[in-house]
Order: C-alpha cells, then sequence, then structure tokens
C-alpha cells in the first residue's frame, strides 16, 4: 500500500485527495512498498527463501526451508557491500565458527556457512521460534524469581560449555535470548555470537585492540576499556540480565551512550528492593552484586562458580511468584465473606491460602497490621467467641483451670478450718449475649480493613484493573475512609498520567510520551502498562536514540 509525503507541510497521509488535508499543497512524495528481490530466490541450490525475520547493521536475517523436506532454517546473509571487506567478512566467518564450536541444547545450532550464486555470504542456523526476553518484559513486566533464576540458569549452562570451548559471548543481552514456554516452563536460546571472542593462541583476532564491542548497558569495565576479554565478561553481562528478569528494569541505564559507559565504571548495579520493595532477597542481592562487581578479582572467576550459587539459592527454596490477580470481581465478594455465621469463619476465609500476601512497602503499615490481627484472631477463636458472649468481662491475664465441682458440705473442726471461696460457683447463671449488631460491625470492619489490604497490594503491584475492582467491594466503614480515598485519589492519578502518555505517543511524540511514562514510574514503578507503553516508544525512536 502506498504511503504520501506532502511536500510542503510534511504530514504523511495515507490516502491521496487530490490536496493535503492540513496545509491545502497539492505537490507530493509517492512511497511504494518495495518488494524483496530475496523472497522466493534458491540459495545454493538448498534453501527456497520464505520471508523476512529481521534487518541489521551488517546484514539480514530470512526465514528459508528446504523443498521436500519442509524443513525451516534461519538465513544470515552479510550486506552484499560488505562482503568485500576483508576484517568483517572474517568476523561474520567468527560468528559461523563461535556457532559451530558451541553445540548446546540452549545455544543456536549452526547447519551450513557457505557463499551463494551471487557472492553473497550466509549463514544456515536454527530456525527457533519464541519471543525475545526484551518481548517477553514489556509484556509480562518482569518474571516470577523461579522462572528467572531457571532462566539464568540456562544461560549460565551455555556460557559455561562455550567459555569450555575457549569461546566468550561478549554481547549477551535480553534481545540476545529466545525463550519458548513448554511443559517444564521456560526453554532458552542464545542468540548472535556475531562478536564472540574465539580464544587460544592460534585464534584470529576480529576486533582491535583498544577498540570496543558490545552493548554499552550490559559491558563490563574491562569491556568498555577494550581491554583483552575473558569469560568475566559474560558473567558481568548475565548478572545484568538476571536483574533485568527481576524487576523488570535494566540495572545501568542512561540518557547517552556516554554516560551509560561512564556508569559501568562508576555506578554500582542497585539492589533488588531500590527497584522492587517487596523483592527483598539479601542471598539473590549478593549473588547479582558479586556476579555485577567492577573489580575482576571480587566477580565471580567462572560461570560455573556463579550457576553453583543459583542453584544452591534454588535449592532452599526461592520466594514465590508474584500473585497474579484476576480482575472482574464484583460486590459479591464483599456479600459473600459478610455471610459467614461467626468471627472464627471470617479469620479463616480471609487467611486462606488464596488470599494474596500483602507485599512490604510503605503503603502497606497497615495492611500488615490488619494481617497480624487476623491471625491472633484466627490462633485464638474461642478467645475471640469469648468477648463477643461477654463483652462486659475483662479475661484473666493468665487462663486457669475449670472451677471443680463442689463437694458436700462437711461440718468444719478445729483441724480443718474452712476457706470460703472468693465468687460463689454458679453453673446456672449464663453469660450474657452481645448484641448481633455488635458482632456484624466487627464482621464488616475486619472485611473492609482486609479488602482494602488486598486493593492497596494489587495498586502496588501494578495490578490496576484489581485494584480497582477491589475498591468496588469494600464494605462502608467509617475508619477506613481516609485510606481508600487515598488509594482511590492514587488510581486516578496514574490513569489519568496513562491516558495523557497515550495521547502523546498516538500523535507521534515519543519523546514526550517517554518522559510521562518515567514520570509516572519514578513515583510509581510498577505499574505495568506504563513500562509496556515505554517499551513501546522507545523500539519506535531511531536506532542509536537514547531515551530519557
Amino acid at each position: 500500500m502506498s504511503q504520501f509525503i506532502c511536500k510542503q507541510c510534511a504530514v504523511a497521509i495515507g490516502e491521496w485527495a487530490d490536496k493535503c488535508p492540513a496545509c491545502g499543497s497539492t505537490q507530493l512524495f509517492t512511497l511504494k512498498p518495495v518488494a524483496d528481490p530475496m523472497e522466493g530466490r534458491m540459495v545454493s541450490g538448498r534453501y527456497r527463501i520464505l520471508r523476512k525475520l529481521g534487518q541489521g547493521g551488517m546484514g539480514a536475517v530470512y526465514l528459508a526451508e528446504q523443498p521436500g523436506l519442509g524443513h525451516k532454517v534461519a538465513l544470515k546473509f552479510l550486506n552484499a557491500n560488505l562482503s568485500h571487506d576483508e576484517a568483517i567478512a572474517r568476523r561474520f566467518l567468527n560468528e559461523a565458527r563461535s556457532y559451530g564450536l558451541v553445540a548446546h541444547p540452549n545455544a543456536v545450532a549452526l547447519h551450513d556457512f557457505g557463499q551463494d550464486e551471487q557472492g553473497n555470504l550466509f549463514i544456515s542456523m536454527e530456525y527457533v521460534e519464541g519471543e525475545d526476553l526484551k518481548k517477553l518484559l514489556l509484556r509480562e513486566g518482569r518474571l516470577a524469581v523461579s522462572e528467572a533464576v531457571d532462566i539464568a540458569l540456562q544461560l549460565a549452562d551455555v556460557l559455561a560449555h562455550a567459555h569450555a570451548q575457549q569461546v566468550v559471548h561478549r554481547d549477551l543481552k535480553p534481545e540476545n535470548v529466545v525463550v519458548r514456554r513448554g511443559l517444564r516452563g521456560y526453554h532458552a536460546k542464545v542468540l548472535d555470537f556475531g562478536i564472540a571472542r574465539i580464544l587460544g593462541d592460534g585464534a584470529t583476532r576480529v576486533t582491535a585492540q583498544g577498540l570496543v564491542a558490545g552493548t554499552p548497558n550490559y559491558m563490563a569495565p574491562e569491556q568498555v576499556e577494550g581491554k583483552e576479554v575473558d569469560a568475566r565478561v559474560d558473567i558481568y553481562a548475565l548478572g545484568l540480565v538476571l536483574f533485568e528478569l527481576l524487576t523488570g528494569q535494566v540495572a545501568i541505564g542512561g540518557t547517552s551512550v556516554a554516560e551509560v559507559l561512564n556508569k559501568q565504571f562508576r555506578q554500582p548495579t542497585p539492589s533488588l528492593a531500590e527497584v522492587v520493595p517487596e523483592l527483598n532477597v539479601p542471598a539473590l542481592d549478593a549473588i547479582i552484586q558479586k556476579a555485577t562487581a567492577k573489580s575482576l578479582e571480587v566477580r565471580y572467576a567462572s560461570m560455573e562458580a556463579f550457576a553453583t550459587d543459583l542453584k544452591a539459592l534454588q535449592a532452599t527454596g526461592a520466594p514465590p511468584p508474584p500473585v497474579k490477580r484476576e480482575s472482574g470481581l464484583t460486590t459479591s465478594f464483599g456479600n459473600q465473606l459478610l455471610s459467614h455465621a461467626s468471627p472464627e469463619a471470617i479469620s479463616q476465609t480471609l487467611l486462606s491460602p488464596k488470599a494474596p500476601r500483602a507485599k512490604a512497602g510503605s503503603r502497606l503499615g497497615a495492611g500488615a497490621l490488619i494481617t497480624g490481627t487476623l491471625v491472633l484472631l484466627g490462633l485464638g477463636a474461642g478467645a475471640v467467641a469469648l468477648r463477643f458472649r461477654s463483652p462486659s468481662l475483662s479475661p484473666p491475664p493468665v487462663p486457669t483451670p475449670a472451677a471443680p465441682t463442689p463437694e458436700p458440705v462437711v461440718a468444719p473442726t478445729p483441724e480443718t478450718p474452712t476457706l470460703e471461696p472468693a465468687v460463689a460457683p454458679s453453673a446456672a447463671a449464663p453469660l450474657p449475649e452481645a448484641k448481633s449488631s455488635d458482632v456484624d460491625d466487627m464482621r464488616r470492619h475486619l472485611l473492609a480493613e482486609e479488602v482494602w489490604a488486598r486493593a492497596n497490594a494489587a495498586f502496588i503491584s501494578g495490578d490496576m484493573a484489581t485494584a480497582h475492582a477491589l475498591l468496588e467491594t469494600v464494605p462502608g466503614v467509617e475508619k477506613i475512609q481516609p485510606k481508600l480515598a487515598e488509594l482511590r485519589e492514587s488510581l486516578t492519578d496514574v490513569s489519568a498520567r496513562l491516558k495523557r502518555a497515550r495521547a502523546q505517543a498516538e500523535a507521534g511524540d515519543c519523546g514526550a510520551a517517554i518522559k510521562t511514562y518515567n514520570a509516572l514510574l519514578k513515583r510509581y514503578p510498577h505499574v505495568r502498562e506504563a513500562k509496556r507503553g515505554r517499551g513501546e516508544c522507545q523500539a519506535m525512536l531511531p536506532v542509536g536514540v537514547m531515551s530519557e
């Protein structure tokens, strides 16, 4: 489909109707999609190209199949105008050799390396279906601890194997890892050994001494300096990737390449709790800090040592994944809880395993207090029932055994003096009953506090829809109205900021939209929709342009 651009005001127009709707000019440029000459071609008599998968600075990757077999492969071509550059051709050959050396279930498999009839160099490799980790994080926000650690262990396994073959990847990042969900969780594959370093005396250097190769956000300090590198640059990068899987945010970022490279020397990796307050896991933090240490002496010496600590953490039991709450709750949720017949039943319902746990954070102090109160209620249901039946009597500080049944009265003798009881027992006198309205008020208050705590936890975790839905179910209790008003105000603020950012993005002003998203995430760090929108805007920026 053709696209039109007005010569006068440069407005893009989908359909041309004699003149520009913006300025009235009748002059325009017509942009027509150009058919890719590679599609449908046979390569070396073995592969028929189906479609383009991606385009990079040095070449393009196509999906192809072997006629008759239907076997699909990925063909990576070096740009024709670069095929005559000796250094670039050697780097392309180095990539093919790296794939050949790293034969591992978590690495893309090499099929062939050659040159087509027109002299273009190509690599034929395994076609991996799935999505890269960057896209997964844009969609999910962040991964559960168990999932993130499992993926990191898979990457550590394949990189340890590569290091044993004297291959250092040097460009590990979320975009270079494709995952596919199976019955046993995510299965990861490492891609792009384009700038891999093959170590050893017989290896040929493909990067001149002092030149920088890699992606700034994941480069170790020695890599930034252009020094000789070893397996520890991959350990550093994997530590940063693990941090990003757990938090959904890049550990070392900035507004320019120079700023990011400077931070790689001076800025330590933040703790997980600095980005995700409820993710307070000191043991996991210590592993990431050691993997991303600026000093080579402090950093893990091998990928195996890194993986050993991760497996030890996994064996001790990683924290549970964040609860994904479903939206669409109705007011019947509150009515069902209020219909329980006793305080014991309410405490059992609110403390059931299905109830989401309150997350740590400054806004959850009252929620944690209510949870503690409910635990006490659950553990002492009999005492609670006693208070409801007899509000006028204070229970003794120390429980005493029940009074024994009185024995028949015997006339006293001088040898056996009689002690009068302090309170005459009376089995026939029933305890006064509390009013049913008092019991209902207590139930309603406990329910309101618990539902508010759930709504607040959903808000802090970034699940706006569930927070909205839960607020609609909170019973009308006067004491918690200020907390409800504060939470509603925060939800309204988030909705307004999201609406403004979406409008900016739709108008084509991605820079302004990213600033709005960043301001929102600075105040509310876990809003998934803001992370997703910011990622989409960043993907629309030109290559090499970094956003705030």
